[in-house]
């Protein structure tokens, strides 16, 4: 089953606000994301964007939708630090993703074969982070309710304490993104925000740094700066 289509409709829920890039922020040279000292760079994001535009641009172009890289950006970004968010929280309670998660990264690896060589892994990392959330947030959930002497909780409840578990952990650990990528901690998750320190001036300036996808703006944009 394709992941094509679910995945180019999400891209276009994504903020334009990234399109411009900002001045050097708390991330370091060449770090796009520092998750709690573990970093994430700029050239996995770069491979990251790459592999999903090509994944997605046959739906775009057949739906008659542009995007710009920098949206594309921002869910590459997104995607990537909640998997080292994952993982460390993983980590913290000593558990491993369920089968369930191999099985989709299967699914994955099956998908990413109608694609180049050179972004299949890059593909699989990155739309492996969904899955990846999903099955940590219900092993710590269960781990979290064990300590607390829950011995049969209900799925309604792993569920529910994961996801407290997971939207709390970077209230304790810093997750400190470049804001060229237009993107901010917001109740636990990143979100699209305007972290570009210029001013936008001009029509063209405003269609970039807006909060809304703009795909007439987008499709202005050169080839190398636009997805579809």
């Amino acid at each position: 089953m394709s992941s094509r289509r679910p995945l180019a409709v999400a891209l276009a829920t994504v903020s334009a606000g990234a399109v411009l890039s900002g001045c050097a922020g708390s991330a370091s040279p060449g770090v796009a994301v520092d998750v709690d000292g573990q970093t994430i760079s700029v050239a996995e994001v770069d491979r990251g964007t790459a592999a999903v535009c090509t994944s997605v641009e046959p739906d775009l172009r057949g739906a008659g939708n542009t995007v710009a890289l920098g949206n594309v950006r921002q869910f590459v970004v997104t995607l990537l630090a909640a998997s080292e968010q994952a993982r460390q929280l993983a980590d913290e309670y000593g558990v491993k993703p369920g089968p369930e998660f191999s099985r989709q990264v299967s699914q994955l690896r099956l998908t990413s074969r109608a694609f180049p060589e050179e972004v299949r892994e890059d593909y699989v990392e990155v739309m492996s982070a969904e899955p990846l959330v999903t099955s940590v947030v219900d092993a710590v959930g269960r781990a979290s309710l064990e300590q607390d002497g829950v011995a049969d909780p209900t799925v309604e409840e792993i569920s529910q304490r994961g996801q407290d578990l997971f939207q709390s952990w970077p209230d304790q650990h810093a997750i400190d993104v470049d804001p060229r990528y237009g993107l901010a901690m917001v109740d636990g998750q990143l979100q699209p925000a305007d972290t570009n320190l210029s001013v936008a001036v001009g029509d063209v300036a405003k269609s970039a740094s807006a909060t809304e996808p703009d795909p007439v703006y987008a499709r202005t944009l050169p080839a190398g700066h636009r997805c579809g």
